[in-house]
């Protein structure tokens, strides 16, 4: 074997082909496969987050927008970059999805070339530098990165990423100080995009090794690029711009990490090791990519046996790459590429409700394809037999992945196709059933949607999301009660959801609880300050509590001079009621029965205000003493019959149980 052979493989035998025609190559297969997007929807998972409920989006570039994407941690993320990308779409195409959906499939198309190009350029293999071009454009796992509009960070990441390779083999060749500044400018502005491009500098050393081979030589495998041997310290201050750039995000993403908004956190007691999971998980669909879907369910409970038997795995591969490093460098520098560019979304920092996603995958395959690829490329010299094999396996992927992946990208139409599949794959996913609900709720299809609405509480009851979309439902449908119950018991799992504070709040003025819903609306305008439904509310809401006020103020004037006024302790209840204060309430209604112990009015009050509060016994005793005082008191005697009633089935309710 000689030294030539991981460039110039039995796929590039012969006359090689024009860079133009992979080229051309590489846009049929993106265009075939990823074009469909442009006919796609917005989906309701976190694209109104990033363009169609976000108002600061939806000014487009001014110089407002651009202040804010520079100062907000929304989504627990930093990156100002990405923002005012889809401000820039925004301002392009309006809320017209189509054209959001063209600037995901042109980035990822630019990004293949751009790809097979730097892998032409530091290796020389034209068609396996095609063919790894090709693998990453069509891997199904990519899908959802090209399909999904409000993940256009990590194809900017990618971008930026891939840019960064050939700058860097400028910089390596000796070239113009100035390559070395716009490495440095490249990796900050691909920084700004997503923090995931923090490893970039780890990944260069991995470069450095094969096969720009700054280090030493490989044995077999001879460098494309006739570069001077460097130590190793030279190699490390040579990055030192990268490194500071790296440190400073380290503390700006941690401070975003604290601003996530997460409405509980469900641990394994092994998560230390959930990366473990994810490793797998990941291996297992980059070699077969089938059941693909948005979102995974969590594994809350894996089974050590399973977690020691992946870390026996993991090691197993890590020390086979390690041992053939002089045979097949690529392969070790893939796998440490790998393992090294999904560091920073494994979990093993908790920093918030990590999860698998296919997103993850953008940049860390490419080292899988790329040692893959040029072992493949090196086997194939051994003989024409093996020649075939590498050819024929090649063109297969291809054309597997390829229909794979169409089929993948359909799924992304709709939120209601998206979050069918996903339901479809896993059952028990609580999160694909509460989106499901959502975008059937959005399609006017009430009643289905309270039913996945339903089954994400029995799957998480603790779910203050789930509880808040099922009462979104039930206000809907006039059932203002239920979705109250609902939006109360969000608030008691989140206090700090602004939504459900807003929504609480309207349901309670409706019901003339005036004080109550103003505490709501005041409590979402301290969480989000901006937040302008809820402003709306309180603007509203205003009018009504300062006539309330102004009717409690009188009442007041009136009781100071007359304290033991039985009429006047009644009335002041009333008010106090209505505007949702039970604690006053009640309390101006014993000093109406202290005044006056044969009120028939204000126990037959009081006892409306212990059945509002579910205190049954109570109310029942209340309401009897009111039929007593006066038989034929309005109410009194229909409310006595209700609340015995309630009484009766929730006895019969302790008694099934």
């Amino acid at each position: 074997m000689n030294t030539k052979e991981i460039q110039q493989s039995s796929m590039d035998a012969g006359r090689p082909p024009s860079t133009f025609l992979v080229c051309t190559l590489l846009a049929i297969f993106v265009t075939v496969v990823f074009l469909q997007v442009t006919s796609f929807q917005f989906v309701n998972f976190d694209d109104p987050v990033y363009i169609t409920e976000n108002k600061h989006i939806q000014q487009g570039l001014t110089l407002e927008t651009i202040r804010w994407a520079f100062t907000t941690h929304l989504h627990g993320h930093f990156h100002p970059l990405t923002w005012l990308n889809h401000a820039t779409d925004y301002q392009f195409f309006g809320l017209d999805p189509a054209g959001h959906h063209l600037s995901s499939f042109l980035l990822h198309l630019i990004n293949t070339l751009l790809l097979f190009l730097i892998l032409r350029k530091i290796t020389g293999a034209t068609w396996a530098s095609g063919f790894a071009a090709a693998l990453f454009a069509v891997h199904p796992l990519h899908v959802e990165s090209v399909a999904w509009v409000a993940d256009r960070k990590d194809l900017l990441c990618g971008f930026f990423w891939i840019l960064s390779l050939w700058v860097y083999t400028k910089v390596v060749e000796g070239r113009s100080f100035w390559y070395q500044l716009l490495l440095i400018l490249i990796y900050f502005l691909g920084m700004l995009s997503k923090t995931m491009m923090i490893t970039l500098p780890l990944v260069l050393l991995l470069l450095d090794f094969w096969p720009l081979q700054r280090l030493n030589s490989t044995g077999h495998f001879s460098a494309r690029l006739e570069l001077p041997k460097v130590s190793l310290w030279r190699i490390l201050l040579e990055k030192s711009g990268l490194w500071l750039i790296a440190a400073l995000f380290v503390l700006v993403s941690t401070g975003a990490m604290q601003d996530l908004r997460i409405e509980s956190k469900t641990l394994s007691p092994y998560w230390q090791y959930d990366f473990l999971l994810f490793f797998q998980h990941y291996l297992e669909k980059f070699f077969w990519p089938v059941h693909l879907t948005v979102l995974y369910p969590y594994e809350e409970t894996p089974e050590v046996n399973l977690l020691a038997a992946i870390a026996v795995f993991i090691t197993c591969i890590s020390l086979l790459v390690f041992l053939l490093r002089k045979r097949f460098p690529c392969l070790l520098m893939g796998w440490l590429w790998f393992i090294i560019t999904l560091l920073p979304v494994m979990g093993l920092i908790y920093g918030g409700p990590h999860r698998v996603a296919d997103r993850y995958t953008y940049i860390p395959l490419i080292g899988l394809i790329i040692g893959l690829t040029w072992t493949g490329a090196a086997l194939s010299r051994r003989s024409k037999r093996w020649s075939l094999a590498m050819a024929s396996t090649a063109c297969s992927l291809l054309v597997v992945f390829s229909f794979l992946s169409y089929s993948q990208v359909a799924r992304w139409r709709s939120s209601s196709i998206l979050f069918t599949h996903a339901v479809t794959v896993y059952p028990n996913n609580w999160i694909a059933h509460n989106n499901l609900g959502d975008a059937l709720d959005r399609s006017g299809r009430k009643n289905e949607a309270m039913e996945h609405y339903l089954m994400a509480l029995r799957l998480k009851p603790d779910s203050a999301e789930a509880n808040y979309n099922l009462g979104n439902s039930l206000a809907s449908l006039g059932r203002r009660d239920e979705a109250l119950h609902h939006f109360l018991v969000a608030l008691e799992l989140y206090p700090d959801y602004a939504e459900a504070h807003s929504n609480a709040g309207v349901l309670l003025a409706q019901e003339r609880r005036y004080l109550e819903a103003k505490e709501h609306f005041a409590k979402a305008l301290a969480i989000e300050p901006e937040y302008e439904d809820a402003r709306g509310n309180m603007r509203d809401l205003s009018p009504l509590i300062r006539e309330l006020e102004e009717r409690i103020a009188t009442l007041q004037k009136q009781l100071a001079a007359s304290s033991n006024d039985a009429g006047l302790h009644n009335n002041l209840g009333l008010l106090y009621r209505e505007g949702g204060d039970a604690n006053k309430a009640r309390y101006h209604f014993m000093e109406a029965l202290r005044s006056n112990p044969a009120s028939a009015g204000a126990h037959n009050n009081l006892g409306i205000l212990f059945a509002e509060r579910g205190e049954y016994d109570q109310a029942a005793t209340h309401f009897q003493q009111a039929v007593e005082l006066d038989p034929g008191f309005p109410g009194a005697g229909i409310n006595l019959e209700r609340i015995r009633s309630l009484v009766e089935q929730k006895k019969q309710k302790l008694d099934k149980e």
